[in-house]
């Protein structure tokens, strides 16, 4: 396990704390797995630059460091050109958003997240210096019902009610541009739980000023819509075949 152990190496302040940060994600991999392991708890990781990162119990938290950090997931999506902003839609714990101040250095990181736990992760993650929104990313803008899904990294919109009373504020990709008026985005990053059909088959000023966006796509099915209605802002896709994390990668021409 060299790739492991160095990229956690690289993370750590440490030999000692790059240890102890693989146990505990280790650990986060057997309580997704097992969930009579998930507790309550909140975890630290520390990280070289002397910062902390915070993941729950829950089975998802640490396994999502994980994806990102130690698997790169989005190594794909690199480079990106500093000093433009990110447009994290789906921000969760802030992992990604975390992700991308360690790679990008020097960007403006945009955070959008619905759910209102994730938030204050998020928020306990990132400190000063991300903007945040709480809210979902949707094809208009309003409020809307969120159903809870079966992990922390799975809330959806829903047109009904869905009888728990959950309400988040919605935004559209304009409605960002509007707010945060970036003079270009270097990277959108997207993962919105299959909001992402209904989003981005329709047109937004917001991808005319954007160079890149990764995005998971849940649905083999819906994908050819959205790499087509994409490729008419110059778009073109690409995707790593065969892994069952790969993120579809679109790169303006």
């Amino acid at each position: 396990m060299p790739l492991v152990w160095g990229r956690a190496l690289e993370l750590s302040p440490s030999p000692l704390a790059a240890v102890a940060m693989l146990a505990s994600l280790a650990r986060g991999i057997l309580e997704r797995e097992y969930p009579a392991f998930r507790t309550e708890s909140i975890r630290r990781l520390r990280l070289r630059d002397g910062g902390v990162f915070y993941v729950r119990g829950n089975g998802w938290d640490a396994y999502t460091f994980f994806e990102v950090f130690i698997k790169g997931v989005y190594d794909g999506a690199l480079p990106v050109s500093s000093g433009t902003t990110v447009v994290d839609m789906g921000s969760n714990i802030g992992t990604t958003c975390a992700y991308w101040r360690l790679r990008v250095p020097g960007a403006s990181i945009v955070a959008v997240e619905p759910e209102v736990s994730n938030g204050g992760m998020l928020r306990l993650n990132l400190g000063e210096g991300v903007s945040v929104e709480d809210a979902a990313v949707s094809a208009s803008s309003g409020w809307a019902q969120l159903a809870a899904g079966d992990r922390p990294t799975g809330h959806q919109l829903t047109a009904g009610d869905n009888g728990d009373g959950l309400m988040t504020r919605t935004l559209t990709p304009d409605d960002i541009l509007a707010s945060h008026r970036p003079e270009r985005v270097g990277l959108l990053k997207v993962d919105i739980e299959g909001a992402e059909a209904e989003v981005f088959t329709r047109p937004w000023d917001l991808l005319e000023i954007t160079d890149k966006i990764v995005m998971e796509i849940h649905g083999d099915e819906i994908r050819p819509r959205i790499v087509e209605a994409l490729a008419r802002y110059g778009f073109v896709h690409s995707r790593s075949e065969g892994a069952p994390d790969a993120t579809d990668l679109f790169v303006r021409r």
